[in-house]
């Protein structure tokens, strides 16, 4: 009878050790992904900021903005699939795709204005 209760408590134990293996197990992954997910939702916001603030310098700000862009759009979707909030994610990919447009109208921008002083020295008689 005695061995009936120890093999009891070994196989309940065993059970019980299992069951908080695999909660430490989920608990670790939640985490490391929540966080995975956190770090490419600050990162893509940074960039974008950085992005934002070189927008007046056109093709440099596209160094920043493009990768900004990607790394929004990647963590967006891992906080949507971790039911995290993506609220910077959001931000970077807005800000991201905002900087883009200002620094492609720049460039616009400055390539009329050189052709229109190349067109006026062009036509400029001495």
């Amino acid at each position: 009878m005695q061995e009936q209760i120890r093999q009891l408590q070994q196989q309940v134990g065993q059970q019980q050790l299992q069951q908080k293996q695999e909660n430490i197990k989920y608990a670790v992954d939640y985490t490391v992904n929540t966080g995975v997910s956190l770090y490419l939702n600050i990162t893509g916001f940074v960039l974008s900021l950085v992005s934002f603030f070189l927008a007046w310098t056109g093709i440099i700000c596209w160094i920043f903005a493009v990768p900004a862009l990607i790394i929004s759009i990647i963590g967006i979707n891992k906080s949507k699939q971790m039911e995290r909030p993506y609220g910077l994610g959001t931000a970077g990919l807005i800000i991201s795709i905002v900087s883009i447009f200002i620094s492609f109208i720049l460039i616009l921008i400055g390539i009329l204005f050189v052709s229109s002083w190349i067109d006026y020295f062009n036509n400029f008689k001495f």
